[in-house]
């Protein structure tokens, strides 16, 4: 699927916990409430969703954020998964 996104974090991990490696980027990703849930969850949740490895991190150094991404990603057993990023051009400050 592809969607535009907003992010308002970025975290990766490359190491070894309890003799289990990991390699990945995580962004926090904004979303809307489901509609079923209205009667008790208003606004947006955040939610982690799984980018690749730690090297997809580089792409978010330097941004300012909640910034907005064109991502191609499926919502399956594993939560969200990123497949493909492009990020959007930041809006300027008026001068």
């Amino acid at each position: 699927m592809l969607s535009n996104l907003t992010v308002i974090g970025a975290k990766q991990f490359n190491g070894e916990v309890e003799g289990q490696k990991f390699n990945h980027t995580k962004l926090l990703v904004m979303l809307p409430f489901p509609r079923a849930r209205a009667t008790s969850n208003i606004g947006f949740d955040a939610i982690d969703a799984t980018y690749g490895t730690s090297d997809n991190f580089k792409q978010f150094e330097g941004k300012k954020f909640p910034l907005v991404i064109e991502a191609d990603y499926e919502i399956n057993t594993k939560g969200i998964e990123i497949f493909e990023v492009k990020i959007q051009p930041q809006a300027q400050p008026p001068k």
